[in-house]
């Protein structure tokens, strides 16, 4: 692959103030997110190796193509993948749903003609998508997808989450005050909502 077809991680201070920003702005899952030390960490964005700078305004000036788009969910589904692969069987993925659980019908079941492991439970009145280990590179275009038109936040982390049904389980009381301790990534929609930004916090897996 040519180098001005590759995908490279830039960002910096911008990055953490505008997740800092999104966890401001969310519903529970981002507010327990609130705790985290984002300084510990990094954060950074996909871009395609031709654009030398980065925009200096999330949600601004992005100017990427289509096929900078495919370039760059692309590598955050690796980027995705990668976390999994590291968890080694206790990964688990969470995203808010920033318009009240309207998108239920879509996950659960059928998916683009393909079967979907990204489910929905309840918060409250907010819905949360979840993904436990094992997953595969289709689960994780199906979240990121969510997380990217749908959510304002979300989270993968290692540990806090067991397999069980997690359909049942009370979220509020149960599931969410543990998920801050176990967090390894946060991610927020990137400039134009073709990419993210990622938290990575500093015992990240590479």
């Amino acid at each position: 692959m040519e180098s001005d077809m590759t995908v490279r991680e830039a960002l910096g201070e911008d990055g953490i103030d505008y997740i800092h920003w999104q966890l401001s702005t969310g519903g529970p899952l981002a507010q327990v997110l609130r705790h985290i030390d984002l300084s510990v960490g990094r954060a950074v964005t996909l871009l395609p190796n031709r654009h030398q700078v980065p925009p200096t305004k999330l949600q601004e000036g992005g100017d990427l193509s289509a096929s900078d788009a495919k370039l760059i969910a692309r590598a955050a589904v690796s980027k995705v993948m990668g976390h999994f692969a590291a968890a080694r069987g206790r990964g688990w993925a969470l995203s808010e749903d920033r318009y009240g659980s309207g998108l239920g019908r879509y996950f659960g079941g059928p998916n683009e003609g393909r079967s979907t492991r990204v489910h929905l439970a309840k918060v409250g009145d907010r819905g949360i998508y979840y993904l436990v280990d094992p997953i595969d590179s289709s689960d994780a275009e199906d979240f990121l997808y969510a997380a990217k038109d749908r959510a304002n936040v979300s989270a993968l982390g290692v540990g806090g989450i067991d397999d069980r049904d997690l359909s049942v389980v009370d979220w509020e009381s149960e599931v969410l005050p543990n998920v801050a301790d176990h967090v390894r990534f946060i991610i927020g929609e990137a400039f134009d909502e073709t990419g993210f930004v990622f938290w990575e916090g500093s015992l990240s897996p590479s």
